[in-house]
């Protein structure tokens, strides 16, 4: 994976080195404040032991673990979408690798949990580096085809070899870096760290490890490591094992070297503690450029990914969330330590009068023994009384409401989202309100996270389609839902895509919730002509924790409806005679009124032998018709008023 080592002189090397200390100048003069906030954030906020009573309140952790799990709770599922119509059969199977990868191989989100903690309780920035690393073995390779060395071994000469590195182990990682060994240019400022001039960090590595990678000679060991933000940090004394101090920078050569004109590109500098010059100075393994030196794949970003939460004008390192609330903390421990002494002086205390009481009698009261007899010549009142005690003012309790506000209102996080009782009555109205407000601050950082977390992911990709060069197996779901393993190398998921996140699939969500959101959409649309049914009643099922496979199916065809037609029949309908009478038989079989045969046959030949004859069958009249009444019926029943919608949609009658 190395790529041919740049040249640079001692001039070039001189001022990386000058940089690199500016840089961690720049670093040192936050580094004991952080340690003040990670002490406090476990619980030691004193240097030293107090000579007065002091009450430590800590008011870091319980917001600290609140709002991270808030933030993001689970790695969440990353969606592609292809830039190119081309690319779109390759986003399932792409889909499926970098999600397995950050899940399952990568176990992200230990990474995301420490940056968090790093960004909202100890220095306000969270540094990390994703990358690619590989471990090979040289082995002999023969250096002539297989049939020139079958004829060198039949002649019994041996076969020209050379060493060739194999790979025997590789992987991909994203860890989390020290903010307290990260190094930032004193000259950059702003929150897109992808626009510094260079980045880098310090680190140790075991002496034989370096040995291997960088070619160390014997005595370049260095001694502890001072960059840490924890005091209690194993000195070098300690350590089981050898080491030896590196720094890694990376660059953007187009501003430090006028022949290189991309932007894009980037170069990897690494310096050990005692060695003048660098022992790595090469371009960016991370990245493929053509012969005309334009982009072709890779990483277009650098690969130490930063993260902040807080914006400060000209400033690149913001304070960290209980930096900024450290002042009402410490405010809220003295009210405490206040009460503490005012308990302490304020405990029950007896007097007595000793020309009234006899020294035996003091003894008793002095020993305070539980339910004994004390005699008195005269008044208790008069031979004995409690000592004033002063009462503790009321502005105090006030006092620490206030703070207890103020740290709310910095925090966002009120007595309901830290899970505990609200002091007094709140209606639904005002807890719905307060939680919308609340909201609207954590989607607000909830994006910055999700979309710090989808640019490594996006970097991951891109190595993926660099590295992956042997056949390997994921499990891609289809369109229907079935799962399938899919044979996939760096040639099968190549191509660009646009990277995006499934809506809150970083947050832990309510099970009753969910649930009910998906009973409403159901409601809402399942009789909508284009909504899939089924698909909302396989989300209902996964939500109850139902496999829709065995409880879905598929719902019988629809049949045609009968259709709706009425007759009104008279006699002369049912007369033999009258050409309609045939089909009057017919409506009347649909209908379920079978006639007898017999009846039929009877009819027909009366009738033929009434026309034999010349008679005519006995045809109904019309009956006289009365004459009309004239009487008034009086008013008419007044009716209700007909609902179009209790009539069904669209039947208006």
């Amino acid at each position: 994976m190395s790529a041919p080592r740049i040249p640079m002189t001692d001039k070039q090397a001189a001022a990386w080195r000058e940089r690199i200390e500016s840089g961690a100048k720049l670093v040192k003069r936050y580094t004991e404040n952080w340690k003040a906030q990670q002490a406090a954030y476990v619980g030691k906020p004193l240097p030293s032991e107090p000579t007065e009573d002091f009450v430590a309140v800590n008011k870091d952790m319980p917001r600290v673990k609140q709002k991270a799990s808030q933030l993001f709770y689970q790695v969440p599922q990353v969606h592609l979408k292809p830039k190119m119509p081309a690319y779109g059969g390759v986003v399932p199977t792409m889909q499926a690798v970098v999600n397995h990868k950050l899940a399952v191989e990568m176990h992200v989100e230990r990474m995301v949990d420490e940056v968090l903690t790093d960004v909202i309780a100890i220095s306000g920035i969270g540094v990390s580096k994703i990358g690619y690393e590989v471990t090979t073995n040289d082995v002999d390779s023969p250096t002539v085809d297989e049939e020139t060395a079958s004829l060198l071994l039949s002649q019994g000469q041996a076969v020209p070899t050379e060493k060739v590195p194999v790979p025997v182990h590789e992987s991909y990682f994203w860890k989390r870096i020290s903010p307290a060994k990260v190094l930032l240019p004193p000259e950059f400022v702003g929150t897109n760290f992808d626009e510094a001039p260079w980045l880098g960090f310090t680190y140790r590595k075991p002496y034989e490890q370096a040995k291997r990678d960088y070619g160390i000679d014997e005595g370049e060991a260095t001694t502890r490591d001072e960059k840490v933000v924890s005091d209690e940090t194993a000195t070098q004394d300690e350590r089981t094992q050898k080491e030896v101090e590196c720094t890694e920078i990376w660059y953007k050569p187009y501003l430090f070297d006028f022949k290189e004109k991309n932007p894009i590109k980037q170069r990897r500098l690494v310096f050990v503690e005692g060695k003048e010059t660098p022992v790595v100075h090469e371009d960016s393994p991370y990245q493929r450029f053509d012969e005309t030196g334009r982009f072709m794949v890779g990483m277009k970003k650098y690969p130490i990914r930063v993260l902040t939460l807080t914006t400060v004008p000209d400033e690149a390192i913001p304070p960290s969330d209980t930096q900024i609330t450290r002042p009402l903390v410490t405010e809220l421990q003295m009210s405490r330590s206040q009460m503490i002494k005012q308990r302490k002086r304020a405990l029950p205390m007896r007097w007595f009068n000793t020309s009234i009481l006899d020294q035996e009698t003091a003894e008793k009261i002095e020993r305070g023994e539980w339910q004994d007899m004390i005699p008195t010549p005269s008044p208790g009142d008069q031979a004995i009384g409690e000592v004033a005690r002063a009462n503790y003012p009321r502005e105090t309790f006030e006092f620490q409401r206030v703070i207890e506000n103020d740290l709310m209102e910095a925090w966002a996080l009120g007595s309901n989202q830290m899970g505990s009782d609200s002091p007094g009555e709140v209606s639904a109205t005002e807890s719905g309100i307060i939680q919308q407000n609340t909201n609207v601050r954590l989607d607000y950082e909830r994006n910055k996270v999700l979309r710090w977390f989808l640019e490594g992911a996006e970097l991951l990709g891109d190595l993926i389609q660099l590295f992956a060069d042997d056949e390997d197996y994921v499990e891609v779901v289809g369109p229907d839902q079935s799962k399938q393993m899919v044979a996939w190398d760096r040639t099968t998921v190549a191509g660009e895509f646009v990277y995006e996140a499934k809506t809150n699939s970083q947050l832990r969500l309510d099970v009753a919730q969910e649930r009910m959101d998906a009973r409403n959409a159901y409601q809402l649309l399942a009789n909508e002509p284009y909504a899939n049914r089924q698909k909302l009643v396989e989300w209902v099922a996964q939500t109850h924790d139902i496999d829709p496979s065995q409880f879905v199916v598929q719902p019988p065809p629809k049949q045609p409806d009968a259709p709706n037609v009425s007759f009104r029949f008279s006699g002369d309908d049912l007369n033999p005679l009258n050409p309609s009478f045939p089909i009057v038989l017919e409506v009347l079989a649909a209908g379920g009124f079978q006639l007898p045969p017999e009846v039929v046959n009877q009819a027909k030949l009366q009738a033929s032998m009434m026309m034999a004859t010349g008679g005519m069958p006995n045809m109904p009249t019309n009956p006289p018709q009365a004459p009309p009444d004239t009487e008034h019926g009086g008013p008419a029943e007044q009716a209700e008023p007909l609902s179009k919608k209790q009539m069904g949609d669209g039947d208006y009658r």
